[in-house]
C-alpha cells in the first residue's frame, strides 16, 4: 500500500451503528485532527507518555451514529 501512496486504503467501520461506512484516507485526511499526549504512571514503578495524532473519534462517531446495545469502539 505504501508504494501507491495508500490508495486503496479504506476504513471500515461496522457492527453496532446505524451508518456503516467506509472511508478513504483521503476522506479521513478531509474530517480533519487532533492530537493528544498522555503520560501513564504505572503501578509496577514504569512511566510513559504516550502522543496520539488522527481523526477525532467524534467526528467518526458522529458520522457512523452508535446504537444503544454499543458499548465500546
Amino acid at each position: 500500500m505504501a508504494a501507491d501512496n495508500f490508495r486503496g486504503y479504506k476504513l471500515k467501520v461496522s457492527g453496532l451503528v446505524e451508518r456503516p461506512v467506509e472511508l478513504s484516507l483521503s476522506e479521513l485526511i478531509a474530517m480533519g485532527e487532533s492530537e493528544s499526549t498522555a503520560m501513564h504512571h504505572c503501578i509496577q514503578g514504569w512511566t510513559g507518555i504516550a502522543q496520539w495524532k488522527g481523526v477525532p473519534m467524534k467526528k467518526l462517531v458522529d458520522l457512523v451514529k452508535p446504537r444503544p446495545a454499543a458499548k465500546t469502539v
